[in-house]
This record gives structure tokens, C-alpha cells and sequence, in this order.
């Protein structure tokens, strides 16, 4: 694993780039720790990786929120607009990228949808334990069109709806609802929705790492 700097910004690496052409698989809302054990899993998958994998080192979580909403200042867009503008351009100089997919966990995983609905740069996502029980999400989600879309990913765990919170328990209806939404817009085929075993804490890096692998199944079934 490396720590990369790239257009002012710090970011995980799984390692030594390209020179072929390969999918970015660009992660947000990951620890170091986190992002290692990751990396630890991907490299037990792959041997050796098939595409290019970077996370943001953690900042403040307030780049993940779409839009306004309680203690959330929804600055997603500001996150959006550094990775189109200064990021991408600048990975597009130093690597062969062939597809954009954005990956994230809870309130990230949100992001890595908003960004894959807004983005005409991102090709696909996967939303692990996401934060889609977020007020006006489904609604968002139903006014958009998405042509060129190739594949999302979504996945919960099992107790994730079953907390005192009123709308924090709306989780699994959401996630349902977003799966159901983009299997209109996009096809079922390329839509997938697993449920994991847990609450929302629960192995995280291995949730991850399968929401990536599946997705990156599904990107290659897409070329």
C-alpha cells in the first residue's frame, strides 16, 4: 500500500500503476487500517490486481452529503466537482484508465451514488451499508436519467433496520427501493443487491472488498 498525493489531496493506493489500459476503482470514507486490510484481501482474490483501486484519505464527512439536511451541509457536490475537474484530469495524465467506478461505506456509500447519478465521468458504483434512508434520496434518485451507465452494487446488513431510530430504521426500504429504481433505469442485469449478516459495523473491509469484486465482474461482462 502506498499514500499518494494527487491534485493537493492525500490518497490510498493499492500499489504500483498500469501501463494497459484498466478500470479506477476510487473509494471514499476508509481509515488506513481499513483500506490495508482491504488491500490484504484484494491481493488474496486477484494474485494480481486488474485494475487500479485509490481511497481519500479521511477528512471531514461532510463532503458526503448531497445536499443540506440537520448537521449534514450536503457538500457533495463540492467533492464531485474536485474528483471531475483536478482528480480525474490529472490521473487521466499518469495512467491508461479505462472506466471510473466510485465506492464507498455508509454516508460515503451515498456519495459513491450521488457521484455515479450526477457524474457523466463515473461509469458505476457500489454502496456498501449505505446511508439511503437520507431524507429526498429515492426521490433524487427517481428524476434521474442515466444512459451509459454500466453497473452498480448495493449491499446491507441484515440488522442494519432494526435500531430505535425512526429513520435510520428506513434503511432496508430505501436500499430496496434505490435497487428497484435503478433495475428500471438500468436493466436487472446490471444492478446487483446482496444482504450481508450484521449490523452496520460488521466487517466492513470484507463487505467492501466483495462490493468491488462484483461490480468488477460485472464491468468486465459490460465491455
Amino acid at each position: 500500500m502506498e499514500i499518494l498525493e494527487i491534485a493537493g489531496r492525500s490518497f490510498f493506493s493499492t500499489g504500483p500503476a498500469f501501463k494497459t489500459p484498466a478500470p479506477l476503482f476510487l473509494g471514499f470514507g476508509l481509515r488506513q487500517a481499513a483500506f490495508e486490510e482491504l488491500w490484504q484481501r484484494l491481493q488474496k482474490r486477484y494474485q494480481k490486481l486488474p485494475f487500479f483501486c485509490l481511497a481519500l484519505c479521511p477528512e471531514k464527512t461532510d463532503d458526503f452529503s448531497p445536499w443540506p439536511w440537520g448537521e449534514f451541509p450536503g457538500e457533495g457536490d463540492r467533492l464531485l466537482s474536485f474528483i471531475e475537474t483536478k482528480l480525474l484530469p490529472q490521473l487521466k495524465e499518469r495512467y491508461p484508465i479505462s472506466s471510473v467506478y466510485l465506492f464507498g461505506y455508509s454516508l460515503a456509500g451515498l456519495f459513491a451514488l450521488y457521484g455515479f447519478c450526477k457524474s457523466e465521468a463515473v461509469n458505476g458504483a457500489a454502496s456498501m451499508s449505505g446511508s439511503l434512508w437520507y431524507p429526498d434520496w429515492t426521490g433524487f434518485l427517481a428524476s434521474c436519467c442515466l444512459p451509459h451507465k454500466k453497473a452498480v452494487c448495493l449491499s446491507l446488513g441484515d440488522t442494519e433496520n432494526k435500531g430505535n431510530d425512526p429513520l435510520f430504521s428506513t434503511v432496508l426500504f430505501a436500499t430496496e427501493k434505490t435497487a428497484a429504481l435503478l433495475k428500471e433505469k438500468l436493466g436487472e442485469e446490471r444492478v446487483r443487491f446482496e444482504m450481508n449478516s450484521g449490523g452496520h459495523h460488521v466487517q466492513v473491509p470484507y463487505r467492501i472488498e466483495k462490493g468491488i469484486a462484483a461490480l468488477y465482474k460485472m464491468e468486465k461482462s459490460f465491455r
